[in-house]
């Protein structure tokens, strides 16, 4: 991974730490929720049993988050885009993507994310 994909990376990952991006993590079969960055230091969830603490780090370099692509958006996620974007301005339109998981930085198709199973963030929305 290079330097440029990482800091793009990060930079999608902080924006959307509130809420609540699932990861995938090599290794485990289930995905994790990501809690915090320090660095290029990952902080995600974890069953209690595998830290002792409920966390455990890692380095940026060894997850992808689970995105949506744009391709998946509802007409009426669409139209809710829109409305944000243009009441409020294009960060409040992004934070939107941000909320239901959508993959605008296309981190998708350059590897650095994967395609959400259906379903993963329906709970959220």
């Amino acid at each position: 991974m290079t330097q440029k994909e990482i800091h793009l990376l990060l930079q999608d990952l902080s924006s959307r730490l509130r809420y609540g991006v699932q990861l995938y993590v090599p290794g485990y079969l289930v995905p994790y929720k990501l809690l915090g960055i320090d660095g290029d230091v990952l902080h995600i969830d974890t069953p209690v049993y595998d830290e002792g603490d409920g966390f455990f780090e890692l380095d940026c370099f060894d997850i992808k988050p689970y995105l949506r692509p744009l391709s998946s958006m509802t007409e009426e996620e669409y139209k809710e885009y829109k409305y944000q974007r243009d009441r409020h301005g294009g960060y409040y339109g992004f934070d939107y993507l941000n909320s239901i998981h959508i993959d605008y930085r296309h981190l998708i198709p350059q590897g650095l994310a994967l395609e959400a199973p259906e379903g993963m963030y329906k709970s959220e929305e």
